[in-house]
């Protein structure tokens, strides 16, 4: 992480904004972030290895220092084979529109930033905030409705309708 160069990830941004005296001790958080979700996730779902497999996607796409929109595909790609989740998902269009609209604003803004130079980088971070708000959002979502499936099969709640 020496090259602060503007992406669509979040570590750019608060990388230039760190004092560089600490900046080994964040940047050793920021990596380690990633392999200290994978463990409980693995733990409390043994037997959902394509939850697995997209929600480590998904974090390790949200922690990336130069992520790419291929990142952003790779877990895309995965969530149609959790049907059995989606199938309860109630929010699916919000989801869907509001990372729809994250997906056209950060071309803009970067073209206002550094195209343009009618703007800041506040304005190119503040949606790549909103996209890593998203991802989180996507993550609880998909790791709450898991929950409310296994306990369905397991009898503990009525189907929903």
């Amino acid at each position: 992480m020496e090259d602060l160069t503007p992406n669509i990830g979040q570590m750019w941004y608060f990388f230039t904004e760190v004092f560089s005296d600490f900046r080994p001790f964040f940047r050793f958080v920021m990596h380690a972030l990633c392999g200290l979700f994978a463990l409980p996730m693995a733990l409390r779902f043994p037997q959902r290895p394509v939850l697995l497999a997209t929600a480590q996607c998904l974090i390790l796409c949200l922690f990336k220092p130069y992520p790419s929109v291929a990142d952003h595909a790779l877990y895309m790609a995965l969530l149609p084979l959790l049907q059995k989740q989606l199938g309860h998902l109630q929010s699916g269009m919000l989801l869907v529109n509001s990372f729809l609209l994250l997906a056209v604003l950060e071309p803009a803004m970067w073209h206002q930033w550094i195209n343009i130079e009618s703007a800041n980088s506040n304005f190119y971070y503040s949606i790549t905030l909103l996209l890593g708000a998203w991802q989180v959002l996507l993550l609880v979502i998909l790791l709450q409705l898991t929950v409310q499936v296994e306990r369905i099969e397991k009898g503990k709640l009525p189907a929903l309708a």
